[in-house]
């Protein structure tokens, strides 16, 4: 996704969300489940800012959105391709 086209999503939106399995060297919670399944999304903020939040798949997805853990900088191109500039939209 490009920078522009992020700008056009409503402030506050779920633009993208999917599964991905809990292992090292991807998106990693705890080696407690290694393997299950967590939902992430990526969330629109109120200043042309986003983040991606992640937990377990059963929590679905309003828990996700609400609750979610933030994901580290270092995944999230894993999981939204994105521009230079929508990256550094990337809220820590």
């Amino acid at each position: 996704m490009n920078y522009e086209s992020f700008k056009k999503i409503p402030k506050g939106v779920v633009f993208a969300s999917g599964l991905i399995p809990n292992e090292p060297g991807g998106l990693y919670m705890t080696d407690v489940r290694q393997g299950d399944l967590l939902m992430w999304v990526a969330k629109k903020g109120a200043i042309d800012d986003w983040a991606i939040y992640a937990h377990w798949k059963e929590k679905g997805i309003s828990f996700v959105t609400t609750n979610g853990h933030k994901v580290s900088k270092r995944d999230i191109r894993d999981l939204v391709p994105c521009d230079e500039e929508m990256f550094n939209a990337y809220r820590l």
